[in-house]
């Protein structure tokens, strides 16, 4: 068998899983948010092509997570908007700005927080500049409010319950 005798150095001994994963990884280097759900397809065949792909499978839950924190941030913008309409609006728009905050510093820190272990140590070198990024997206948890502020918000204005501070 072809495939059986020759490795390919990346965790599998089937060339077409393989290439399935070299796909896949092609579609993350493209970078875009319509790449990422062509990537998830390409690395599910890897892996159905060979269910020990271990390496696909990696990468493969890396994709989940970078849509997720999109999501997140999506969701987040989302909120802002719905914020700014109602605050041009004149109507109340307490809760929504609140919740952007929160929901905004939640997808900072998370983004900041995958770069963080992506770059490793190299986080920390002056020259990447990541380490100075992932403490400022710290602050965004903690200031101009912080987030156990908005949910004592959120609590009692939206949910009705006791005032907890």
């Amino acid at each position: 068998d072809e495939t059986a005798s020759h490795s390919t150095g990346a965790g599998t001994t089937n060339l077409e899983a393989y290439e399935e994963y070299l796909q896949g990884l092609n579609q993350l280097r493209i970078g875009t948010v319509d790449s990422l759900p062509r990537a998830i397809q390409h690395f599910e065949r890897a892996i159905e092509l060979d269910d020990d792909f271990n390496d696909a499978r990696l990468k493969l839950l890396e994709t989940y997570w970078a849509q997720l924190i999109i999501f997140q941030i999506d969701y987040a913008e989302l909120m802002v908007r719905k914020a700014a309409a109602l605050f041009d609006a004149g109507k109340d728009c307490g809760a929504e700005a609140n919740m952007a905050k929160m929901l905004a510093s939640e997808a900072t820190w998370e983004a900041a927080e995958t770069c963080m272990q992506t770059y490793g140590g190299f986080a920390f070198a002056r020259e990447y500049d990541v380490e100075r990024k992932w403490r400022e997206s710290r602050l965004f948890k903690t200031a101009p409010i912080s987030t156990n502020l908005i949910l004592a918000f959120v609590a009692q204005h939206v949910l009705g319950l006791p005032r907890s501070y």
